[in-house]
């Protein structure tokens, strides 16, 4: 099973919702580890998940950081 395979359409569209409402600020400051930190703690509380696929989110953040700051940083 792949890693999108892991991550429902729903959770992938509430943690975009999440990644589009985090303050540009906190996106150009933080190093690549902790915006994955960071992005899924936030996520996390407002969508528990188990561990398993609190990783795989992480695994998933991490492959489309260059996106995430190119799309919410312009």
């Amino acid at each position: 099973m792949s890693d999108m395979e892991a991550i429902s359409p729903a959770r992938l569209h509430e943690l975009w919702k999440t990644i589009d409402s985090t303050p540009p600020n906190i996106l150009g400051q933080l190093n690549d580890r902790d915006l994955v930190n960071w992005l899924t703690e936030q996520f996390d509380q407002n969508h528990p998940l188990p561990a398993k696929e609190l990783s795989t989110l992480k695994k998933y953040l991490a492959s489309r950081l260059q996106l995430i700051r190119d799309l919410t940083l312009g």
